[in-house]
């Protein structure tokens, strides 16, 4: 069973691994993960790790509706590892790599379609997010995929509309 104490662990021990071979960290808040027992905001998340203070090249952002501001952030990262649905999908609308974690199907489903690894909470480890950041670290997500999945929401979007018109 994942714990909050053990996601903090392997997050932090992995981001050290990270660090010390030269990546630089960004941490991005989205919103709260509510999983069995655990209940995690991403900001809590994220500042216990940032309050460790073991590495030295991590720096946190929040996302926002802001375009701009969106474009910036996605810019300067090589590889999103994330658990929240619509920061793969930005990701892979801005040609950044990314691994999924976390407990959600739909992470899981989206990292498959990109060939991208996913890592479920109770099988998370510092070795396998290492791991899985080095070898999607080269890739840009195949823009075929994301059109295909944009044409398919759409068609989602467009069959709601007629259902309540």
């Amino acid at each position: 069973k994942a714990s909050h104490a053990r996601l903090v662990s392997e997050t932090t021990t992995a981001l050290c691994a990270l660090d010390r071979v030269g990546w630089s960290v960004t941490l991005l808040s989205l919103q709260d993960l509510v999983w069995q027992d655990l209940r995690i905001r991403d900001s809590d998340l994220l500042d216990s790790i940032v309050r460790e203070g073991l590495v030295s090249k991590t720096n946190a952002a929040s996302l926002t509706a802001d375009k701009n501001r969106l474009g910036r952030v996605f810019d300067e990262l090589d590889v999103l590892v994330g658990m929240r649905f619509h920061a793969l999908v930005l990701a892979a609308m801005n040609g950044v790599p990314f691994v999924g974690f976390g407990e959600d199907s739909k992470l899981r489903d989206l990292c498959e379609a990109y060939g991208f690894p996913f890592i479920g909470l109770v099988q998370f480890d510092a070795g396998k997010f290492v791991e899985a950041v080095g070898k999607v670290a080269s890739l840009v997500p195949d823009k075929k995929v994301t059109e295909r999945i944009s044409r398919a929401a759409k068609a989602n979007f467009d069959v709601l509309d007629d259902a309540i018109l």
